[in-house]
């Protein structure tokens, strides 16, 4: 009787833990299908489809106050950069993508080549040619040793680009290193990329006019700083060209560009002003253009 007995409790025991590790075992495997799902919906997350293109929202190459750019695939397996550009409204996005549909006709070695432009609702999907060094500042700044003659050829990549743009009739008007790519494959050249503020003239560029204030305040030209007696902007081409040759300056300092810090009555020695707006007001300052270039502190 007495083994009987125990042999019961044995079994019962025994099926008790067969049971506890059973459901043990299903916790397991639902939590396991709960992680894979999970993981999943993440991954669906952060990749986004759009066009022939899947865009990675977690890998992050850039970001100013008009988007972000992100890694994207094409249907070809080609990697790509895809810029997003947000803060219009829907009339407005339209218009933009219009206006960059048309800059992917530009094919030049020294122009980021524009693949494709899209619009998802008020936000713009442009798809652009992938520089494995960065922008120009990185590259400047990437802890490598750059020599005088690569700078020199970047310099030429920059202006061939421009001069590029000019016979297309376009005007960039944002040049700045951050808006210069590299591609180090086979060597090392410089890309003109970011179109967000470009116009295209419908007449011959000498003798166009443009008022719209854009671009970046540390690389404007003089002509931007001074109105007309009505109140209006008035600047050619030739803007291009200004923010062409701080860009110069700054590959010579290795990216860091001359912005002169001069005493004014409000804040004595803590005015840190655009070197094109002291350019137009020198007189006021007190300052010639050569010195202008010469003074203040490296940022």
């Amino acid at each position: 009787m007495t083994g009987r007995h125990t042999d019961r409790q044995t079994d019962i025991q025994t099926d008790r833990q067969t049971d506890r590790q059973t459901d043990r075992q299903k916790r397991i495997n639902r939590q396991t299908d709960t992680d894979k799902q999970t993981g999943a919906d993440r991954q669906t997350d952060r990749m986004l489809s759009l066009q022939r293109y899947t865009v990675d929202t977690s890998v992050l190459l850039g970001q100013g106050s008009f988007g972000s750019v992100h890694v994207a695939t094409g249907s070809d397996g080609r990697k790509v950069a895809a810029k997003r550009i947000v803060g219009r409204d829907a009339d407005k996005a339209t218009e933009v993508t219009r206006d960059l549909e048309k800059l992917r006709d530009l094919r030049h070695v020294n122009i980021s080549s524009v693949y494709d432009v899209t619009q998802e609702g008020t936000s713009i999907w442009i798809f652009l040619e992938f520089c494995d060094q960065g922008d120009l500042i990185d590259f400047l700044k990437g802890g490598r040793e750059v020599s005088d003659h690569c700078k020199l050829k970047l310099m030429l990549d920059i202006a061939r680009g421009v001069q590029y743009l000019h016979k297309k009739n376009v005007i960039h008007r944002d040049i700045k290193p951050s808006n210069i790519l590299v591609n180090g494959n086979p060597t090392c050249t410089a890309k003109l990329t970011d179109f967000d503020c470009s116009k295209l003239l419908h007449e011959p560029y000498s003798s166009s006019v443009m008022t719209s204030n854009v671009g970046t305040q540390a690389f404007k030209a003089p002509e931007f700083y001074v109105r007309t007696d009505t109140g209006d902007l008035r600047y050619y081409r030739q803007v291009d060209i200004y923010a062409l040759g701080l860009t110069f300056l700054a590959v010579v300092q290795d990216s860091r560009l001359l912005v002169p810090r001069l005493e004014t009555p409000n804040e004595p020695g803590k005015e840190r002003l655009p070197i094109g707006l002291l350019m137009w007001e020198r007189r006021k300052y007190g300052v010639k253009p050569l010195e202008v270039l010469r003074a203040g502190a490296c940022v």
